[in-house]
């Protein structure tokens, strides 16, 4: 069975994959919109805030893309769980870390390279999105609809700030597809690192072990315990960090 926008490739063969003109320009435009959206209610904002608010400081406004909870990455980036309010550690690290990373080429800006780091996350999500939505039901319609919800619903904003919820949806995605094509080493290391990412990854447990029910009882030795590594791995990443935490802030 195939589809017209991407060659999908149902029955014994696998799944083979290729990307085309019209899947790119779907995932972008809705990527590209909910930026245009965000953009337009900033600027609302900001001759609002000019108009009716003269005299006064709007924090939040000021912050940009980088406020609320954002600050607090910003601040775990470029100085560390050492160097931050202790209430800091209710932030899992991976976020911040990679932000900490890409920073260095940018000069040390760790709220740009946060900021980079969401939106190039969100695009990379839309498009898994898609993949994951033909590869299970064969619908380019459907697969469609689903990224456009996604980059419009009205908490997708979350995937615009500098906060760690694009990048959760990038793990999750990856381990969902990874799982579809029983390829438990990568589903694993995807959990790991969503359970180092946001602790709520501890849920990914659930449709693991459905997925790995289902081929258990054909399953090879080796199969069987890349699966339940699979399962765990969500796990092992949230207690890594708590035992982490717990041992060196107490």
């Amino acid at each position: 069975m195939t589809t017209g926008a991407d060659r999908i490739t149902f029955g014994g063969g696998g799944t083979g994959f290729a990307p085309n003109r019209h899947g790119l320009i779907d995932v972008f435009g809705a990527w590209l919109t909910a930026r245009v959206v965000i953009g337009i209610g900033f600027a609302a904002a900001q001759g609002i805030a000019a108009t009716t608010g003269k005299g006064l400081t709007f924090l939040h406004l000021d912050q940009g893309l980088v406020t609320w909870d954002a600050t607090w990455y910003d601040q775990l980036a470029r100085s560390g769980y050492g160097g931050t309010d202790p209430s800091g550690v209710r932030f899992f690290p991976l976020f911040h870390v990679l932000g900490r990373v890409l920073s260095w080429p940018l000069g040390g800006n760790t709220g740009l390279a946060l900021v980079l780091i969401t939106n190039g996350a969100a695009l990379a999500g839309l498009w898994l999105l898609r993949r994951l939505v033909i590869e299970q039901f064969g619908d380019e319609d459907l697969a469609r609809r689903a990224l456009w919800l996604m980059a419009l619903f009205p908490s997708a904003g979350a995937f615009v700030f500098a906060y760690s919820e694009s990048l959760m949806l990038v793990l999750s995605l990856a381990m969902f597809l990874a799982m579809k094509r029983h390829r438990w080493e990568f589903a694993a290391l995807a959990g790991l690192l969503a359970g180092l990412c946001r602790p709520t990854a501890v849920l990914l447990c659930l449709p693991a072990v459905i997925e790995a029910a289902r081929g258990w009882p054909r399953a090879k030795w080796h199969d069987r315990s890349l699966r339940a590594l699979g399962v765990a791995a969500p796990v092992i990443g949230v207690a890594s960090y708590l035992f982490y935490i717990g041992g060196r802030f107490g």
